[in-house]
């Protein structure tokens, strides 16, 4: 089964945008190949309530640690949630990672 992805969320000034970077805890030599990762997004609304999860992007594996770039407007005023799970070669889906957030005009 693929490995648990553990992820780092954080903003970036230039370009402006979120960066995400995840690896595993400890490399399983048995693990299978990972074919790709689906990332997801939720946001926080103003009365405290959240968005349903929503896919934000589908990325092809390559060797670990991994990360991309999300270009968001600069008008985003709202907190939002990120988490991630793999694939494998065999079509398995391993864990969610732990949800992280980050808050508007936080770096």
């Amino acid at each position: 089964m693929p490995q648990k992805p553990i992820m780092k969320v954080a903003r970036t000034q230039n370009p402006q945008g979120i960066a995400l970077v995840w690896n595993v805890e400890e490399v399983d030599p048995d693990a299978a190949t990972m074919d790709c990762y689906y990332i997801y997004v939720a946001q926080e609304r103003s009365d405290g309530t959240f968005s349903k999860w929503k896919t934000m992007g589908v990325i092809k594996a390559v060797r670990l640690p991994m990360a991309c770039r999300l270009s968001v407007g600069k008008t985003t005023d709202k907190t939002l949630c990120f988490l991630i799970i793999g694939k494998d070669v065999f079509g398995r889906y391993g864990p969610y990672s732990d949800v992280h957030t980050i808050s508007p005009g936080k770096t």
